[in-house]
């Protein structure tokens, strides 16, 4: 796939924003489910903070709910304008709750990515720059807090990757897991003791699996999950075990942290043509 610009990749991902104004009826069902699993992690007191990566128009969560689970909220992606419109729908009080945090970087390797499209790290290198990409996003945001969720932001930012750099270079192979990588230590990093994060992601879509266009109520979506991940039907970068492998692999990590089994998965209909099959890693720091 041929390399762009990077100011080119970010203004698709601001546009994809914008086209979806006036769909929001088409995420309820995922709205429902994705807010569901996030009240049930709030603190018992109520007093909790939240954190929401790649929040972008907020459709996918249920802010006004939230914000009755949560002192603060706070929303990040690299739009402000969609953080502004997510923030204006929620009547006062509750829009006090909401900080925006935009624009931001949650890849923390954006500003790297037309460089190596010409000459890429070598893997050697890359460790370091993990390292200090997830502690660049970590130290941008008020943390530490109680819950954060990746709200779909993985395959948005493997999206860019391979827009800028594109499939064909010598590195992307690598380069993609550095990007899983950064993703996972960046929402270790911002979780308080005792927290927990939620990877939500989508693993595959219907220009990928058409049938999800027509599936049946009651289907057994854990056995297609399964299914899929054997047949390679999925987004590479959305591998359940990828994603945890990449908290086992280093020691210290595996120590602070617990990767549980794969939440879900479910429906998600994002406006009037793209059907996706979503599920949600979660993460707890060990208290």
């Amino acid at each position: 796939m041929p390399s762009r610009s990077l100011a080119s990749a970010i203004a698709e991902q601001v546009d994809s924003n914008k086209s979806a104004i006036g769909h929001e009826g088409s995420y309820a069902e995922h709205r429902a489910r994705l807010t569901r699993e996030i009240i049930e992690r709030a603190p018992a007191s109520g007093r909790g903070r939240l954190c929401l990566l790649g929040a972008g128009n907020a459709n996918d969560v249920d802010l006004e709910a939230l914000v009755t689970h949560f002192t603060e909220v706070h929303l990040v992606d690299i739009d402000p304008d969609a953080v502004i419109r997510a923030i204006v729908r929620v009547p006062p009080p509750g829009c006090a709750q909401l900080v925006a945090q935009a624009p931001l970087d949650v890849s923390g390797m954006f500003n790297r990515l037309e460089l190596w499209s010409r000459d890429p790290p070598t893997p050697e290198a890359l460790e370091p720059l993990i390292r200090a990409a997830a502690a660049h996003v970590a130290r941008s945001l008020p943390g530490p807090f109680d819950v954060v969720v990746s709200c779909g932001v993985l395959t948005q930012l493997q999206l860019v990757l391979l827009q800028v750099v594109g499939d064909t270079n010598p590195r992307f192979a690598e380069l993609r897991e550095a990007f899983n990588r950064t993703h996972m230590r960046t929402l270790g990093a911002l979780l308080a003791p005792g927290g927990a994060a939620l990877l939500a992601t989508d693993l595959t879509t219907n220009q990928i699996y058409p049938p999800l266009d027509h599936m049946d109520a009651g289907v057994d979506l854990g056995k297609l999950m399964g299914d899929l991940l054997a047949a390679g039907h999925v987004i590479h970068a959305s591998h359940p075990g990828l994603l945890s492998a990449e908290m086992r692999r280093d020691p210290q990590l595996k120590q602070q942290f617990e990767v549980r089994f794969p939440i879900g998965p479910w429906l998600w209909r994002n406006g009037p043509e793209q059907m996706l099959l979503v599920y949600a890693l979660e993460i707890k720091r060990r208290g």
